[in-house]
């Protein structure tokens, strides 16, 4: 098989990952090494009570 350079071209570049609801972040792959990349820092929980006194 032969490929174009645009066909190797789109094969090279890994597809960006989705963000994950339940991680609740963003991220996407190095297009240069392939290494997931955290785009978004997941949210901290927050506490239910924004009261600083317990």
């Amino acid at each position: 098989m032969s490929f174009t350079t645009e066909e190797s071209d789109e094969v090279a570049k890994p597809a960006p990952v989705p963000a994950n609801p339940a991680r609740g972040g963003s991220y996407a792959r190095d297009p240069d090494t392939g290494a997931l990349e955290l785009l978004v820092e997941p949210p901290k929980p927050a506490p239910k009570k924004q009261s600083t006194e317990e």
